[in-house]
């Protein structure tokens, strides 16, 4: 019988072994590596959803500003590009729909926004087709019953929601990755060890192999980089999305340009860390912009001409930095020590509204030219531009709610405002006031021989007079029809008789002409109270210039007569 070899037997045995642990390292290696890519994944499509409802969210706002300016305006322009736009925000709630597969509860509380976002995109949708349709009235009565700040604040809620959830997802995953990136580690060390002792108890294992081992090492550490430079770049997306969505949010409360001067310096230093900047808008008379918010130790020019700037005249992002053909704007002159600038023209809606300067001193902290800085500086420049066209379309509404369209005079709903204003404040200071209420002469048969069209023109030279005529302290409104008010501050019976009587005379001179075709003058009757005279309310007041006035008829017309 042949004796068996046992040192021969227990090597075969240990090759054995060292095989079949092999074969289990690398399933575990493999299972590893399913593991890095699930969370890979799991992190690009977090990232990619929001980034999608940002969109969708910033589609919805600019379709709600379109709309309203069309409601304004009616510039079937201004229509067109409300379709584009409002395909565009239901693309990218589509988009988010069709991205998010598993129910969860993440993708629950997603669906949440796409449904207010529908619901908001449909009330635009009532206001847009009543304008369309034009019933401008009642599409503006809508707008100022709409849910705008019910479906901001309702907004805000659900995606704080969506993002506290993704940032929980975000979390899991990147434990997910450490564990299954420590265990390839390890199941990799473990697999070369036992590879080595192939080596060394078999001596004649393959070169073949040995490099295809080390290619695969090759392969595993260079996907570990590279998903560790993924991991880094969608941390700094997310954080960049979260700034962003943060400093949106404060953009868009801003309800006039005192609440931005006051939000956007300290809020831009912190978008822009190393920088210094200014946020210029245009002047009314679009021949220069003012400086309207800087931060940072530069001084900025006051105000500049669209000319000095290479971003306005080209109308897209310059920069400027050392050794570099691009020139410098020459707003920034002054700048000293500024080794690169960048300038972004604010757009909004296709118009120009302003500029957005930031200059860097120091390059190796950031470089104004960089791909990622540019970007994200492109999009801050965009939400400021959507701010900035918010609060214009705002005062143009408000400033529409408190004036007659027809004399441009204030209305009577600003009179109470104002009125109840004035009266409490010359109550506390023991200051007079009076409030004058007059009327045109005979103005039904004026209308009656000479148009409706010629007593507008009428209404409106009185109303133009008047204005320029009386002190700039006194408060002027079209009561309604032919009725004017005259709210007259710290200024005593006697001497408000004595302006008023020689407005009356004044306005009886006036030349008035319609169509080239001459007019018959006209004249006006007034009456005067004085608060101390009245009961001290607005409503008493007005019943008392009232009653003067129709005193001023019975006596005649064309005079002016004191409350008893």
């Amino acid at each position: 019988m042949k004796k068996i070899d046992t040192k021969h037997l227990l090597n075969v045995g240990i090759i054995v072994a060292i095989f079949v642990g092999t074969a289990t390292n690398i399933a575990v290696l493999s299972n590893s590596m399913r593991q890095l890519h699930h969370a890979a994944n799991g992190l690009r499509q977090s990232t990619l959803v929001r980034e999608k409802i940002f969109a969708a969210i910033s589609h919805t706002v600019l379709v709600e500003n379109i709309q309203q300016r069309y409601i304004m305006t009616g510039d079937v322009g201004d229509a067109a590009e409300y379709q584009n736009v409002r395909h565009d925000a239901y693309d990218n709630i589509s988009d988010i729909r069709t991205v998010i597969q598993a129910k969860t509860a993440t993708s629950r509380q997603i669906d949440q926004v796409t449904s207010v976002l529908e619901s908001r995109l449909a009330e635009i949708d009532k206001a847009m087709t009543l304008a369309t349709a034009g019933k401008k009235a009642a599409a503006i009565d809508l707008i100022q019953k709409s849910t705008s700040r019910q479906f901001m604040e309702k907004r805000k809620a659900l995606v704080a929601g969506v993002i506290s959830a993704e940032q929980g997802l975000t979390t899991y995953l990147e434990n997910e990755y450490a564990s299954a990136l420590k265990q390839a580690t390890v199941s990799f060390i473990i697999f070369i060890l036992e590879a080595i002792g192939v080596g060394l108890l078999l001596f004649v294992l393959p070169r073949r192999e040995l490099r295809k081992q080390q290619r695969t090492s090759e392969q595993l550490a260079t996907y570990a980089r590279d998903l560790d430079q993924s991991m880094a770049d969608l941390t700094r997306e997310r954080n960049e999305v979260s700034r962003l969505n943060n400093a949106s949010n404060y953009l868009q409360s801003c309800n006039s340009f005192a609440e931005l001067t006051e939000v956007a310096a300290p809020l831009l230093g912190r978008l822009f860390e190393g920088s210094a900047g200014a946020l210029h808008t245009f002047a009314p008379s679009r021949n220069q912009l003012d400086t309207l918010v800087t931060w940072g130790e530069v001084e900025f020019v006051p105000y500049l001409t669209p000319q000095q700037c290479w971003g306005l005249r080209l109308g897209q992002a310059h920069v400027h930095h050392e050794n570099a053909p691009t020139p410098i704007c020459r707003h920034l002159d002054a700048c000293n020590g500024a080794n690169e600038t960048l300038c972004l023209p604010l757009i909004a809606h296709g118009e120009t509204l302003g500029l957005l300067s930031l200059v860097y001193k120091n390059t190796q902290a950031v470089q104004a030219s960089s791909p990622d800085l540019m970007r994200f500086a492109e999009m801050v420049s965009h939400q400021i531009g959507l701010t900035i066209a918010n609060i214009r379309l705002r005062d143009s509404l408000n400033e529409q709610s408190i004036r007659d369209p027809l004399t441009g005079l204030f209305n009577r709903r600003y009179l109470d405002i104002v009125a109840e204003k004035e009266i409490s404040k010359a109550l506390r200071h023991s200051r007079p006031l009076g409030l004058v209420m007059f009327d045109i002469d005979h103005f039904k048969k004026f209308n009656d021989l000479h148009g409706h069209l010629a007593g507008d023109t009428a209404l409106i030279a009185v109303a133009k007079f008047a204005q320029a005529y009386l002190r700039e302290t006194d408060w002027v409104f079209r009561f309604g029809g032919e009725e004017f008010m005259v709210l007259m501050t710290e200024t005593q019976a006697k001497d408000a008789l004595t302006r008023i009587d020689q407005l009356r005379e004044a306005i009886s001179q006036l030349t008035l002409s319609h169509e080239g075709v001459g007019l018959p003058n006209v004249t006006i009757s007034a009456g005067l109270a004085m608060l101390e005279d009245s009961p001290r309310t607005t409503q008493a007041l007005i019943e008392a210039a009232d009653a003067a006035l129709y005193k001023a008829k019975q006596t005649g017309r064309n005079c002016v007569k004191l409350a008893a």
